[in-house]
C-alpha cells in the first residue's frame, strides 16, 4: 500500500517524488495547504521546515492542532541554536536536520518513521473502559468518530453513551461547547440526544448522551452491498426528517455519510450521530479559512472550495447517501481524495447498467439533490421528504 508523505517547505522543489519510493509525496508551502493535506490525506510522515511561522505561531503548533499522532521530521536553518531547538521539540518530532539537508539521510529518516506517535493524553483516553465517569462505569467502546471515542456506560439502572473528545480537540473548547449546545438544542427521535457535558480530570471533556445500540449504516452496506428501493427510500426520508429538525435550529451537519447514521433494522429506527464538525452560520469564523472539513466522497461542491456553506450542503450529502444505498458505492470515485473532490465539482451523476435498476422518478430526485448549483437543489429537507412521499405514493 502506498503511503503518503507531506512536505512543508518554501523550497518544495528540493524534495522530488522519485526520492521517496513507496510514498505518494505532497509538497506544500503554506500553512493553510498543510492543514488541508493533513485533514484530507492523513499522511504517514510529515517533513516540516520548522522555521515557518504563520499567524504568530510556528508550523509545529499548527500541525499539532489538527494531528497529534503523525511522526514528524523537522528541518531548520538555525544551525547556531540547534541544541536549543532540539531540546524544545515536541514528542512527535523523531528526527531533526539542519539545512542543507542530505537527501539520503532524509530518505532514511522517513523510511524509519514509527507507525504512529501515541501521546500521553490519547493513551489515557483509550484506557477509559472499566473506569468510572460521574456515576457511570464505562463498559465497552462503541466506536470512534471524527471528534471523539464513544463508550457504553451504566450506573446500574440506566445505560448511556459517553463521548470523550479526541486529544487534538481538548484545546478547542469552542468546538466542544458548540457540539454539546447543538445536540441539546435539537429534539428529534432521529438525532441522538445529549444529556449533559462536563470536564474530566482537568484534561478531557465528555458528553453524556442517550444510548442507541445499532450498527452504522456503512456496516449494513458493507455486508449486503446495497439496499432495496423501498428500504433506501425509507432511510433517506428518516434522515431527512432528522436533519430538518437540525436545520430548524440553524445546525448544518457538514459530514453526513453512512458511518454517521445508526440503523436498528429490527426496530426500523435511525439516529444521526457525530455532530463534531457541525456548525451554525454564525460560527464559520471558527473554521480555519480555506480548509474543507468533511469526507470527500460525500462533500458538496461548495464545501470543497469554501467553509461558508449552508443547509443545502447537507441535502447534497444526503443525495450521495441515497445513490450509495441503491448502487452500492458513492457516485463519484477516484484514485485519491483530490480526484474525488474534482469529480464532485465537475462530473455529472451516471447510472451504470446493472441489476440494480433505479426508476427514473427516483433518479430525478437524486439528480436534483446532487445539482452542482445549490440554488437548483431541493431547498429544504422537508422538500426532499415531500418529493419522496409523492413519487412513492404515485
Amino acid at each position: 500500500m502506498t503511503k503518503n508523505i507531506l512536505i512543508i517547505d518554501y523550497e518544495s522543489e528540493d524534495y522530488p517524488q522519485e526520492m521517496f519510493k513507496g510514498y505518494r509525496v505532497y509538497n506544500v508551502s503554506t500553512m493553510m495547504d498543510a492543514v488541508k493535506r493533513i485533514l484530507l490525506q492523513r499522511p504517514h510522515v510529515i517533513v516540516a521546515n520548522i522555521d515557518i511561522y504563520e499567524n504568530d505561531a510556528s508550523i509545529l503548533t499548527h500541525i499539532l492542532k489538527v494531528n497529534k499522532n503523525t511522526p514528524i521530521v523537522a528541518i531548520t536553518s538555525d544551525k547556531k541554536n540547534v541544541k536549543i531547538v532540539r531540546k524544545n521539540l515536541p514528542k512527535q518530532v523523531y528526527a531533526l536536520f539542519c539545512k542543507p539537508v542530505s537527501m539520503l539521510n532524509l530518505v532514511n529518516a522517513v523510511n524509519s518513521a514509527p507507525q504512529s506517535i501515541v501521546t500521553k493524553d490519547e493513551h489515557k483516553s483509550n484506557q477509559a473502559v472499566g473506569k468510572k465517569i460521574d456515576n457511570y462505569v464505562v463498559k465497552k467502546t462503541l466506536g470512534c468518530g471524527a471528534s471523539g471515542t464513544v463508550y457504553k456506560a451504566s450506573d446500574g439502572t440506566t445505560e448511556v453513551a459517553i463521548k470523550i473528545l479526541k486529544a487534538q480537540f481538548n484545546n478547542d473548547m469552542k468546538r466542544f461547547n458548540r457540539e454539546t449546545k447543538y445536540l441539546m438544542a435539537v429534539d428529534h427521535p432521529n438525532i441522538v440526544k445529549a444529556m449533559y457535558a462536563r470536564q474530566l480530570d482537568d484534561e478531557y471533556y465528555y458528553i453524556v448522551m442517550e444510548l442507541f445500540e445499532a450498527e452504522h449504516l456503512s456496516r449494513h452496506l458493507a455486508r449486503q452491498g446495497f439496499f432495496s428501493l423501498e428500504e433506501s427510500t425509507f432511510l433517506i426520508r428518516e434522515i431527512a426528517k432528522g436533519m430538518a429538525a437540525a436545520h430548524k435550529v440553524q445546525l448544518i451537519h457538514r459530514d453526513l455519510k453512512p458511518s454517521n447514521v445508526l440503523y436498528n433494522r429490527h426496530e426500523k429506527k435511525i439516529k444521526i450521530i457525530d455532530f463534531g464538525i457541525a456548525k451554525r452560520p454564525e460560527d464559520f469564523s471558527l473554521t480555519t479559512e480555506g480548509i474543507a472539513l468533511g469526507t470527500p466522497a460525500y462533500m458538496s461542491p461548495e464545501q470543497i472550495i469554501t467553509p461558508e456553506i449552508d443547509h443545502r450542503s447537507d441535502i447534497y450529502s444526503l443525495g450521495i447517501i441515497f445513490y450509495n444505498l441503491l448502487m452500492g458505492d458513492p457516485p463519484f470515485d477516484g484514485e485519491d481524495d483530490h480526484e474525488v473532490m474534482r469529480a464532485q465539482m465537475y462530473e455529472e451523476v451516471s447510472w451504470p447498467v446493472a441489476e440494480k435498476q433505479v426508476p427514473q422518478y427516483i433518479r430525478d430526485v437524486i439528480e436534483k439533490m446532487l445539482h452542482k448549483n445549490r440554488e437548483h437543489r431541493y431547498q429544504t429537507m422537508e422538500e426532499v421528504d415531500e418529493a419522496l412521499a409523492n413519487v412513492t405514493s404515485n
